[in-house]
């Protein structure tokens, strides 16, 4: 029933943003809309200290760190004015954004006996309670390493198969600077967060969904508090979102 639920909303959010939101015409042809993944990388990384923000320990292998107003604001100019994403987006993708939501966090290593267990997201899913347009955006604060747990994908024509069948092939492996920016279409990508083995990983993440204008949620330092939000689409309903101002 629950997942009948979850197909209802993902196909009627799909459409209705197709037919509010995106441009009748635009490149479809990039490495995004093929494979549901992308690495793009930034001339100005992030310059975030977590030394000394509050933090949340969600569980044993989980640490939330809860970021300032500024910092947020700070995130969003970064990426959107100083790395041009706004203009990358639109062209890759023909519609604006939402900010939905942005979280920065530590995964530690599992354990052996924990590791059948559900600690964060690190077993195969696709996020269902969404639209087929909602992106991802997975910026590290540190180098990612073949053994520091970055997120493992399966690409968009993988993941229409059974996830027992695709475990039997090799996923995508994210690995990268703080300059290498992770965009994936988590609706349409298998994918699980990886266990760290090395050292702790730090990284934040960003859910973007397609809107009118670019657009921020009204309470993303609120929502850092809570779980990630599901059904992005009512809280656009029920004009959740201000306009962003970008800085000049």
């Amino acid at each position: 029933m629950l997942n009948f639920f979850f197909n209802l909303y993902n196909y009627f959010a799909t459409n209705i943003e197709n037919i509010l939101f995106k441009k009748k015409s635009f490149n479809k042809n990039n490495p995004f809309i093929k494979k549901g993944y992308e690495i793009i990388k930034l001339k100005n990384k992030l310059n975030i200290n977590l030394n000394k923000k509050k933090t949340i320990s969600k569980n044993k292998y989980l640490k939330k760190y809860i970021l300032g107003k500024k910092d947020l604001d700070e995130i969003i100019f970064t990426l959107f004015i100083k790395n041009n994403l706004r203009e990358i987006l639109e062209k890759k993708l023909g519609s604006k954004f939402d900010i939905n939501f942005i979280l920065a966090y530590k995964t530690y290593n599992i354990k052996i006996k924990d590791q059948n267990s559900g600690w964060y997201a690190n077993h195969w899913h696709k996020d269902k309670a969404f639209s087929k347009n909602i992106i991802k955006l997975i910026v590290p604060l540190q180098k990612i390493g073949s053994r520091d747990g970055g997120i493992q994908i399966y690409d968009k024509t993988s993941s229409k198969k059974n996830v027992n069948i695709m475990n039997k092939k090799k996923s995508f492996i994210f690995t990268g600077k703080e300059s290498d920016l992770l965009m994936l279409n988590p609706n349409e990508c298998f994918h699980k967060a990886g266990n760290p083995k090395s050292k702790p990983r730090s990284q934040i993440m960003l859910q973007l969904n397609p809107s009118f204008n670019w657009t921020k949620d009204k309470k993303l330092y609120q929502k850092q508090f809570h779980l990630e939000p599901k059904f992005p689409l009512l809280d656009y309903l029920f004009l959740n979102k201000e306009k962003i101002q970008w800085k000049s």
